[in-house]
């Protein structure tokens, strides 16, 4: 997701096979990158290195601590270091499904590898490792992990991870969250208060969406306006009937326009909504990052610079207020083209691919429960050890249900859920919102 709030989709031609038959259509996908480190992922040590999947122990026979004969996982690595509390899960492991997770299997289950891993480092003079610093150098192995495709989306693409705010969800993510944050330069963690169910809870509030979408190849100029107006309208009328035929009133329907350009003589055609007021074109002394030629004695490279400025500057007048009653899409193209690229080709002319409207139906849920506000601190159920960068630290443990608006725990924390764990680092807080978000 952009920082207005945009999310970038992918829009491309594929085939599917329907009934023996190759049926072309177009298809909508986010862009979204998966990695094989969640706390099934399976630990292994090969050729002195601490590897993290992508093999899965899976729900069954799962991690060691299941109790099912399982593979040592992430999950083993997390309870062996303090940051799972047997006592606090429930009692649906082993083969009747009513035993609490195994710490001793896993701990005996470390031991072993341990002494693997030991036994390499003796081969090399190295020290000696102790089951925890095994299982951090995992947990380590596997935060990076979950960092290389966050970096694919927003770093690769022009896109500063320390402007964002990282979202965990998963039952396993807040455990992970302060030191993937970390790595990335976040300075602020998102965690939703059913973060451990969050896919299904998305997808219970989810609003209608119906897209229509039709090929224009015109060039994006005045002359052409009317056109992509008038086909923008007929594909919203085309939503919002479909919509409407779902039941859905008129009175909870919106409509995004969308136009996929790309410059003339390319192949990378950028998405783009109409520009809004945090949209901002690059200026013209900053079109591209090559340099402008030398002067040379005949003066063709200020007369190269100079009509290159010149056509910026005739685009730009050209496109006015852009589409009629839907506005510039021209600044919202070289604003994300020139983040992703680095540069833009101020000579070349745009070209429209692709003309696509969204409907959405809004679901009017309301999910929004607050709580009291408390200005006395949070009281710690326990302290427990539990192993971390700077070694074993005593670190209280928190019910999420018992925490009020307002309240803030300094790390190290833990706080437990129904729904998942989360650990709050050393020199890290946590603040909980009215609606218990963290």
């Amino acid at each position: 997701m952009t920082k207005d709030r945009q999310l970038d989709r992918i829009h491309f031609g594929s085939q599917s096979v329907v009934v023996g038959a190759l049926s072309p259509y177009l298809d909508e996908q986010l862009d979204i990158n998966t990695v094989a480190a969640g706390g099934g992922s399976r630990l292994f040590f090969q050729s002195g290195l601490f590897v993290v999947g992508p093999e899965s122990a899976g729900a069954n026979p799962g991690p060691v601590c299941y109790k099912k004969d399982g593979f040592l996982a992430v999950t083993d690595a997390n309870l062996v270091l303090g940051r799972l509390l047997p006592e606090h899960f429930p009692k649906i492991f082993g083969p009747t499904e009513d035993q609490p997770l195994d710490s001793e299997a896993t701990a005996k289950a470390f031991e072993d590898l341990t002494a693997k891993v030991n036994a390499f480092e003796e081969s090399r003079g190295s020290k000696k490792l102790t089951p925890q610093e095994v299982a951090l150098g995992f947990i380590r192995v596997a935060n990076e992990a979950m960092c290389r495709p966050i970096r694919a989306l927003t770093q690769a693409k022009g896109h500063d991870t320390s402007h964002h705010v990282l979202a965990v969800f998963g039952g396993a993510g807040g455990q992970h969250a302060c030191a993937v944050a970390r790595s990335l330069g976040m300075r602020r963690v998102f965690i939703h208060r059913y973060a451990g169910i969050l896919s299904a809870y998305g997808l219970a509030l989810a609003d209608t969406v119906q897209e229509a979408q039709e090929p224009c190849a015109k060039t994006y100029e005045p002359a052409n306006f009317l056109h992509i107006r008038e086909r923008l309208q007929a594909l919203e009328e085309e939503c919002r009937k479909k919509l409407q035929r779902e039941g859905f009133p008129a009175s909870c329907i919106s409509v995004e326009a969308y136009l996929h350009l790309r410059y003339k003589g390319t192949d990378c055609a950028l998405m783009c909504s109409p520009a809004t007021g945090t949209d901002e074109s690059p200026p013209e002394n900053r079109t591209s990052t090559r340099r402008s030629p030398r002067k040379s004695s005949s003066g063709s490279g200020t007369r190269k610079s100079s009509r290159k400025r010149k056509v910026q500057e005739d685009q730009d007048k050209d496109e006015g207020a852009g589409v009629e009653g839907y506005g510039c899409f021209k600044k919202s193209f070289i604003a994300r083209y020139k983040r992703e690229f680095g540069f833009t080709l101020s000579d070349r002319a745009i070209l429209v691919d692709d003309i696509r409207v969204r409907g959405i139906a809004a679901s009017g849920i309301k999910c929004k429960h607050s709580i009291e506000v408390s200005s006395a601190p949070p009281q710690p159920v326990k302290v427990c050890p539990v192993y971390l960068e700077g070694g074993i630290l005593p670190t209280p443990v928190y019910h999420l249900s018992d925490l009020r608006a307002g309240h803030s725990l300094a790390g190290p924390a833990i706080v437990l859920d129904k729904l998942s764990t989360i650990l709050v680092e050393p020199v890290r807080i946590m603040q909980s919102s009215s609606e218990r978000t963290l």
